[in-house]
């Protein structure tokens, strides 16, 4: 069995929560996990605009082998929310979507020195969840053969007070070439809508590109459409493709190092009915603007080493970015950034 504790504070994201884990609620390897948390987010990236989430929700979700490499997932979620936006430091965009869905009510405002409105949004969902992986590497971290797949899916229940449906899908593949050499392709994919009468996907949903786990050589989560606050607003459509050269190593250090030079292309869209605008703030850009095409898909190609350390996975990258958009009229260019260093999880 397993207890899982999490208290993560800090300046934009304060989590408590914890989980429990039964591996063997039957013979047949069935598992159980009951979970709960809070959660309180004053701005969904670091670099983002305000936005108020508070979130609370409890959850249980069941595992059932398949084989000795596949398991499939299934579970239901409950989850209350509460969001605040304000018409100065929100972006219009996020403070729309506080406006027009779930039980929004004006929260209040002053016009002393101009005028700023507050409004918030609550509302409750359950969600159903899903998931199937598919797994037959050599080792979990620094696999030299063999590939791992994995699906996930959640939305939900019809009738819920905010509607939309999410999906996720990660790819890895490992060839060895040689004794010396090995290949390796990633893949992350990701797409989500709402459905009903929500406008949009809620913020804090969608997915974000650039740095040192999707497109390195660009800032992290800079990539794809901006805000009313020339921020990161994310997208509803993830596509993120990765290609590295694994390169040999003395023996002794390949089980807690790995050096690889890559070549990595992707972005986020936005597919939906949302309004995007220039820098300015007030020139509406195109419909399609930030719609998938082939030529947004940034790329970048460098070195990398990851390093595993008692504190965790270090991750050391230098990216040359081969694309990035320069800027135009009203119009922001790429934030770019060579050199990354990461610390998280080995998994």
């Amino acid at each position: 069995n397993r207890v899982q504790a999490d208290l993560n504070i800090g300046d934009y994201t304060k989590v408590i929560g914890g989980s429990y884990t039964n591996p063997y609620v039957s013979l047949n390897e069935v598992s159980r996990t009951l979970s709960a948390s809070y959660r309180k987010t004053t701005q969904f990236t670091s670099d983002a605009s305000d936005l108020d989430t508070k979130t609370f929700s409890l959850g249980a979700n069941w595992g059932y082998p398949l084989s000795e490499y596949q398991r499939i997932n299934l579970g239901v979620s409950w989850q209350s929310q509460s969001l605040t936006a304000n018409s100065v430091s929100s972006a219009r965009q996020a403070f729309e979507w506080v406006v027009n869905n779930g039980d929004s009510s004006f929260d209040g405002g002053s016009c002393n020195v101009g005028c700023t409105l507050f409004w918030t949004t609550d509302f409750n969902t359950v969600e159903l969840n899903s998931g199937w992986s598919f797994d037959t590497r050599n080792r979990a971290l620094f696999a030299s053969n063999g590939a791992r797949h994995t699906f996930g899916a959640s939305a939900t229940v019809p009738g819920s007070d905010v509607e939309f449906i999410y999906m996720n899908y990660r790819y890895n593949q490992y060839f060895p070439l040689n004794r010396y050499f090995t290949f390796a392709l990633n893949g992350n994919l990701g797409y989500g809508e709402a459905f009903g009468d929500t406008t949009s996907l809620p913020p804090y949903k969608n997915f974000f590109a650039g740095g040192p786990n999707t497109v390195r050589g660009y800032k992290e989560n800079s990539l794809g459409p901006l805000d009313t606050l020339n921020n990161p607003y994310g997208g509803n459509l993830l596509v993120v493709g990765q290609a590295e050269l694994v390169l040999p190593i003395p023996v002794s250090w390949q089980s807690r190092s790995r050096f690889v030079l890559f070549y990595d292309i992707g972005n986020t869209f936005s597919t939906e009915d949302v309004t995007f605008y220039a820098a300015d703030g007030f020139t509406a850009l195109p419909s399609d603007y930030y719609e998938f095409s082939f030529d947004e898909l940034r790329q970048s190609y460098g070195i990398a080493a990851e390093w595993l350390a008692p504190l965790g996975l270090f991750k050391f990258s230098y990216g040359i970015p081969v694309n990035e958009f320069e800027g135009g009229v009203n119009l922001r260019p790429d934030e770019t950034e060579n050199f990354q260093f990461t610390i998280g999880g080995a998994f």
